[in-house]
């Protein structure tokens, strides 16, 4: 028994569907049906004209959702008009509909990626269901890729207020951003054939070097202020989050992502401040993983759509979308975070340079107070000698 499919009209209504169909009475019926349920019906009476219209409308910088079309049609027919439409674009899903169904027509079908193919008289809701998944799936596709645009742009800003570098297993270098390369005095090329031993100063290769690699080894993160090395040997601290990476398919560890803060050893004592932005960033990261693994997810149920379950996925992107949002906002928090605490650093540094000219004038002042009195002793000890000699 054959179930009503359910419909999301909204959807509907934000399509545009090039419809080619040769036959005026078929074309006309169902025209009349698109036009109440799509938002825009390009309307073609055979092959050639269909391939016209789409390509107007490409050059026009418009969007073609899908396209339904009769296969045996005069001028061209929908077949060799949709491997035309191949040429230009490769993923608009296309149904073709005809009163005969013998294999040949089938194979071709494939070999220019049809994605349903309909007998005549056309059942009309099972045609609009077909529309609706496959132009679904086209749709949380091209929002899959969004999403992993959104993840990138999210590394891009962490990368610009902190050194962030990825590792092997063995601790050699995979690769590094710009304020790494910055801070290390290392080109992007040196740092290619380079161990984050190389990196880390001697002092600590036996404390912190081997606290982190012992924690990344079992699987967990590693936080702490690390001392390293620069290309001219000079010593620069980081406050580093070291964030261990698994290989999707046999879950062995593979390496893993370092974010640090830049700092100085002076600044330990600030630590507490630090800690707040490297377990936001933490969290961030663990956020990205998940909204990674849920993209993987989301592709893996697209495969498998047989069935409209479309309120679903719908529902999950738009959660998507909500976390994506509480991400960007979390960031933007984070950034006012470091401007504060870079602001408290600097009214610091001036605090200091204040009290130290205030101390170098008292200085000054305590020195001609000094001259001054020595200057009245020796007067005094002379008007003493003069006397002396007086009473003598």
């Amino acid at each position: 028994m054959y179930n009503a499919p359910m419909f999301n009209k909204d959807f509907l209504k934000i399509l545009t569907v090039l419809y080619v169909e040769d036959d005026s009475s078929i074309r006309n019926a169902l025209t009349t049906i698109f036009k109440k349920v799509f938002k825009e019906i390009i309307v073609c009476v055979d092959g050639k004209d269909g391939i016209d219209k789409f390509k107007k409308y490409k050059q026009n910088g418009y969007e073609i959702d899908a396209i339904v079309s009769d296969i045996n049609m005069p001028e061209m027919n929908g077949l060799e008009m949709l491997a035309q439409i191949r040429k230009l674009d490769s993923e608009v899903p296309a149904i073709l509909t005809t009163a005969h169904g013998e294999s040949n027509f089938l194979m071709q079908a494939i070999k220019v990626n049809v994605s349903y193919y309909a007998l005549k008289p056309v059942n009309t809701p099972l045609l609009l269901e077909n529309i609706q998944k496959f132009c679904l799936i086209k749709h949380h596709r091209n929002l899959i890729k969004r999403k992993e645009k959104e993840l990138s742009s999210y590394i891009d800003i962490i990368g610009n207020v902190a050194t962030i570098i990825k590792i092997d297993q063995e601790g050699a270098f995979i690769e590094a951003n710009s304020l790494f390369s910055e801070v290390s005095l290392y080109t992007k090329d040196d740092i290619k054939n380079k161990n984050i031993k190389d990196v880390t100063h001697p002092d600590v290769l036996g404390t912190a070097y081997t606290f982190m690699q012992e924690k990344i080894k079992s699987g967990h993160n590693w936080e702490g202020l690390y001392k390293s090395i620069n290309k001219n040997g000079d010593a620069f601290y980081l406050k580093i989050t070291a964030i261990p990476e698994f290989d999707d398919n046999s879950n062995e560890m593979k390496g893993c992502t370092i974010i640090g803060f830049i700092a100085t050893e002076d600044e330990q004592e600030k630590r507490g401040t630090m800690q707040k932005v490297r377990q936001n960033i933490i969290s961030q990261r663990k956020n990205e993983k998940q909204l990674t693994d849920k993209i993987k997810l989301l592709e893996h149920k697209q495969k498998k759509l047989e069935s409209n379950d479309s309120s679903f996925i719908q529902g999950t992107l738009e959660r998507y979308k909500s976390k994506n949002t509480i991400l960007l906002n979390q960031l933007k928090h984070y950034e006012k975070d470091i401007f504060d605490l870079e602001k408290k650093l600097t009214n610091i540094h001036e605090v200091a340079n204040s009290k130290r000219y205030e101390l170098m004038d008292k200085n000054k002042t305590l020195k001609k107070e000094n001259e001054t009195l020595k200057d009245n002793l020796l007067h005094c000890q002379g008007r003493l000698t003069r006397l002396e000699k007086r009473q003598k």
